[in-house]
């Protein structure tokens, strides 16, 4: 019993912070960054890719202390500074990279689980979907009301574990709302022109939470396996 709630209470208390890699909410360009199918189909340089490997990696180690030490207060942080990582990767795209990471957001924002309509503030899909000033208008009006919402919710949440977790469930929500909400702003034509916005498909359901759980399952299955050739040997 006593294990079972350590790890009710690692998943709750976690959870605010693996919103921003998109295990509880949609992912932005950046964050799409920390995506292996995205770091290949980008071709990031062997520069880059070092860069990334090492940060990640970092952030693996210092997140495993501080779940074992329930130093959760310091995971924020440690996300901070593995996102500087990406912004510093992210400035030195060029303009081949950055747009075609623009569709691989907007496939995120669109098919993924969690809808993000802030990708139809991006004045590239805009362009690609064609949107009428009229159209621009709405949905800039639409996303400003939505960020205004997320401010309040944010601000009532500060400080309060608890109020965090649920705001990041109301945030979630209310971008799923919103989304439809300017969906229908879009005209048929519009809508159906989906793939060729967000271009060739790739799998987005990789990631670092993700990959980490496989890594860490294979682990677990090799010492289980040796376990069990100690037992057969006895």
């Amino acid at each position: 019993m006593r294990k079972m709630m350590a790890v009710v209470a690692v998943a709750l208390l976690a959870a605010p912070v693996m919103a921003q890699f998109g295990n509880f909410g949609p992912q932005d360009a950046k964050q799409l960054l920390a995506n292996p199918n995205v770091q290949k189909e980008l071709k990031l340089s062997d520069e880059q890719m070092k860069q990334l490997n090492e940060a990640t990696k970092a952030l693996a180690e210092k997140l495993d202390e501080a779940r074992k030490a329930f130093d959760f207060a310091s995971m924020p942080g440690l996300f901070a500074d593995y996102g500087k990582t990406l912004d510093k990767i992210h400035g030195k795209l060029d303009a081949k990279q950055l747009a075609r990471l623009e569709q691989l957001e907007f496939q995120a924002g669109t098919k993924g689980a969690f809808k993000n309509p802030r990708v139809f503030g991006k004045p590239g899909v805009q362009k690609s979907l064609n949107l009428t000033d009229k159209q621009k208008g709405k949905v800039k009006g639409i996303l400003t009301e939505m960020e205004k919402d997320f401010k309040e919710i944010d601000d009532d949440a500060k400080g309060d574990i608890v109020k965090q977790i649920q705001a990041n469930v109301k945030k979630n929500k209310e971008m799923a709302k919103t989304y439809e909400e300017v969906f229908e702003q879009l005209t048929e034509e519009q809508k159906k022109s989906f793939d060729k916005v967000g271009g060739a498909p790739i799998d987005l359901t990789s990631g670092f939470f993700k990959d980490k759980g496989k890594k860490d399952k294979a682990k677990e299955d090799k010492k289980d396996e040796k376990k069990d050739g100690k037992k057969e040997d006895n």
